[in-house]
């Protein structure tokens, strides 16, 4: 069938321009490595409307994305999902009736069943912190050397002295993580947020309904979301994979920060990019170049500029209509009360302060 038209009236650039072509081709498989501020979800949306496919996926990172994804969509064979709905929707086609625990319950039970009554709880919660996890880094794990990695990266031990010669060791913690996997793929009335990804493959409920899936923000993604994705497009149908490497920052919830290079493989996908930012100034851009070469300014950006001044000075340089972004809560914590001393209004954001506010 024919592409829906776009009626974006938009300038496009180059590389957007190719972006769109490939979508219009209606061939292979594709990876977008889009840098920070280079107008991603835009050039992604509009690709969509130049793709001629008639059932297309945009999967989406969380919820509240996918519902500005769909607000945004303007081609009618396209919607935007979370692939935990999507998992979802493939659990309930096979297991009608189920509770969501949003609670944990689901998983400490399991881990109650495969360590025994007479196992101490501190030790059940690991076992079940670890297979929640394997559920989403590696749902087809069926030997305990796939669980260590898992292990050491999120540090689920057992307290070595607490628990000396008891053999409630680290291979107990994975042994009976491998025990839970395999109780949770039984039906009992309850899911949690990980079943919704980890049941529908291993109990094969996937299947191919899209003919165009395409993965938003796919370096936050866990490996079983991104199995997922590949899961629900057809045979023959093509795949297209957008992130960034350089914006990974769920690596403490299991994201797949090397999953552009894995797919791209995989797939034997091609590779475009969106490496000029219309979001940062000119010397804001110049400074990230040293830890990413090939980020560039917009012709149309602003000079803007950089400084660096004594973290101690700071309370004397700022003033009303300033934003000040910290890592951290702690540093700000102390800028704002000292701030307020001087009678500048201020406020960190998501803390109550009776004094105002300091404007985004």
């Amino acid at each position: 069938m024919n592409a829906p038209t776009s009626t974006s009236t938009k300038s496009w650039s180059p590389q957007q321009t190719e972006i769109f072509n490939w979508f219009a081709t209606g061939k292979g498989n594709l990876v977008v490595r889009a840098l920070a501020g280079c107008g991603k979800t835009s050039t992604i949306i509009e690709g969509i409307n130049h793709a001629p496919e008639d059932k297309i996926l945009l999967a989406a990172f969380n919820k509240r994305i996918a519902t500005e994804l769909k607000d945004r969509l303007a081609n009618p064979y396209a919607e935007a999902k979370t692939l935990h709905a999507l998992g979802f929707g493939f659990v309930v086609r096979n297991w009608s009736g189920l509770k969501v625990d949003s609670n944990g319950e689901r998983v400490r039970n399991h881990a109650k069943q495969a360590c025994g009554n007479d196992t101490p709880d501190s030790i059940q919660i690991l076992v079940a912190r670890l297979a929640t996890s394997a559920k989403e880094m590696a749902p087809f794990a069926k030997d305990q050397a796939e669980l260590i990695d898992i292990q050491d990266s999120f540090d689920i031990f057992p307290d070595p002295d607490e628990y000396r010669g008891t053999g409630y060791d680290d291979l107990f913690v994975r042994k009976n993580a491998l025990k839970v996997l395999e109780i949770a793929k039984h039906r009992d009335g309850m899911l949690d947020f990980a079943d919704m990804l980890y049941l529908p493959l291993i109990n094969g409920f996937t299947h191919g309904q899209f003919n165009l899936v395409c993965i938003d923000e796919a370096q936050d993604m866990n490996y079983a979301q991104l199995v997922l994705a590949q899961r629900c497009c057809k045979p023959g149908g093509r795949i297209v994979v957008v992130g960034d490497p350089n914006q990974a920052i769920y690596g403490f919830r299991g994201a797949d920060s090397g999953s552009l290079d894995r797919l791209k493989a995989e797939l034997g996908a091609g590779e475009l990019g969106l490496t000029i930012t219309y979001r940062c100034p000119k010397a804001v851009v110049a400074l990230a170049q040293k830890l990413v070469p090939d980020f560039q300014a917009a012709d149309s950006a602003p000079e803007g500029e950089v400084l660096s001044i004594p973290l101690g000075k700071l309370p004397e340089m700022v003033a009303v209509g300033d934003f000040v972004l910290s890592r951290k809560n702690a540093p700000l914590a102390g800028l704002c009360l000292k701030l307020l001393r001087r009678g500048i209004r201020a406020k960190v954001e998501g803390r109550g302060s009776a004094r105002g506010r300091l404007p985004s």
